[in-house]
């Protein structure tokens, strides 16, 4: 089977090269295309893509846009109306109609206007719960920015044109409600430029953190009026929870924060390469001109150089190996490159790298510096077995609880198509479980896949579809 493969640098268009690649996959698709008619079908009219959400009990929802007629696709258009089926085989399912929408994890935001009294509510909603149990917080309408970070039972409102115009953190417990100060060279109406300045809620809910752009950084409680001032700090940063701190990273080095106060923990004083960092629970990985390095994060120990010369880490595994490239993450498109393991070279230009659950095998996207977001699913076990090529053209892919895998195949191109299927390496097996699947996720638990069929110009239809 030939196909024709592109390949691009990041950054020059016109450095696209083209490569003939003769590859079949070791599986073969077996079995026939299910009738969608044979499929759970969620949505009722044509809809926007379906996003995983978790309601208050732990269960699983599909939360997803539909709009005024079949095939009316949703580009450029609001979301009005809003459904959520829930995942776990226990029937469910809810339709709200607002202004607006903004979803988290656990929470969604129903916004309703008010024009002729300029005022706004926001309603957080769990999927599944009854209205009665929504709080809802009646706020300044008109130009606003709004959300939440690490948290989304407390809600950050910027209420530009209001008089004068306010800053306030709200909690759905009620506990505290509080005003926040607008950063000096801030324009208050929100006018200017906003970029330089960030506004993040921890995990906790407790501690909101404001860098303005003058570098300056303070944690605000939202419980009391309590406020941490930090001092200057990068740009480059994130939140530590387990050790309640940020880390921030870039030109004072690589720190640990305490967000109490208390005293900086220096981790390493190197200067790293912001597009080349990993984290994971306990380690703090990071680039520079020597090579790839790990800290932890407790800054119990210095730095550990893993490989000279390697420019990042590409993916770390639940039993602690680290895969490893050369290449940085700016040279070609999509951040693809080259990926070694132990001096083992596994992956040419790929990525979408993972390793297994159980850290045996190692599966990306070989192939997959191309103009669209696509490659060939490969799989690396050792230096001693030749990789295996499990399908071509594959968008996105995901491992299931038993070591299986779904992918999004033959998708070059959204369109009908592209094909959801289910792969079993240790047997040998590749089968159907969806056509025209053009974007997918698992459900927790494995059980099932939420297919996003295509439906017309830039719609979809969304589906529940069993694993076998």
């Amino acid at each position: 089977m030939s196909r024709l493969l592109i390949v691009c640098f990041s950054g020059f268009a016109a450095a696209c090269t083209y490569v003939w690649n003769d590859g079949d996959p070791a599986l073969p698709l077996s079995g026939s295309a299910p009738s969608l008619s044979s499929l759970q079908r969620l949505n009722a009219v044509s809809s926007s893509r379906a996003t995983l959400m978790t309601g208050a009990d732990g269960a699983p929802w599909a939360a997803f846009c539909e709009f005024a007629s079949e095939g009316s696709g949703s580009s450029g258009r609001n979301c009005k109306r809003l459904r959520m089926a829930r995942l776990d085989g226990t029937p469910g399912e809810e339709v709200i109609e607002a202004d607006s929408f903004q979803l988290h994890d656990t929470e969604l935001y129903v916004i309703r206007d008010d024009p002729d009294t300029i005022t706004r509510t926001l309603s957080m909603h769990h999927p599944g719960d009854a209205a009665s149990d929504d709080v809802t917080f009646q706020l300044p309408g008109g130009r606003a920015s709004y959300g939440s970070s690490g948290n989304p039972d407390v809600l950050f409102y910027w209420a530009a044109e209001a008089m004068p115009p306010t800053w306030t953190v709200y909690r759905r417990d009620l506990r505290y409600q509080r005003e926040v100060p607008i950063p000096p060279g801030v324009d208050p109406s929100g006018k200017g430029d906003l970029g330089a300045i960030q506004i993040a809620i921890d995990e906790t809910g407790d501690a909101l953190v404001v860098r303005a752009p003058d570098s300056d950084m303070n944690v605000y409680s939202t419980i009391d009026e309590g406020t941490v001032p930090l001092g200057p700090n990068p740009a480059e940063w994130f939140f530590d929870t387990p050790r309640g701190a940020l880390v921030t990273y870039g030109y004072r080095g690589i720190r640990s924060v305490p967000l109490d106060g208390s005293p900086e923990v220096l981790l390493s004083g190197d200067l790293p390469i912001t597009t080349s960092i990993g984290v994971t629970e306990t380690d703090f990985y990071y680039g520079d001109d020597r090579g790839l390095w790990r800290v932890p994060l407790d800054g119990s120990t210095t730095p550990v150089l893993l490989e000279a010369g390697a420019a990042r880490a590409r993916a770390i595994s639940k039993q602690g190996a680290v895969a490893y490239g050369f290449d940085a993450s700016t040279l070609y498109t999509g951040a693809a490159g080259d990926g070694w393991l132990d001096g083992w070279q596994f992956m040419e230009r790929g990525r979408g790298l993972r390793f297994s659950a159980d850290g045996k095998r190692l599966h990306f996207l070989e192939h997959a510096a191309t103009l669209g977001t696509y490659g060939d699913l490969t799989t690396a076990t050792d230096r001693n077995t030749a990789n295996v090529l499990l399908g071509i053209n594959v968008h996105s892919y995901d491992e299931l609880p038993d070591g299986r895998l779904v992918a999004i195949e033959n998708a070059i191109q959204r369109g009908t198509w592209n094909r959801l299927v289910l792969i079993d390496e240790a047997r040998g097996d590749k089968r159907w479980l969806a056509p025209s699947t053009a974007e997918m996720f698992v459900v927790p638990g494995g059980r099932a896949v939420v297919a996003m069929v295509v439906a017309g110009a830039d719609g979809y239809d969304i589906y529940r579809v069993a694993i076998p």
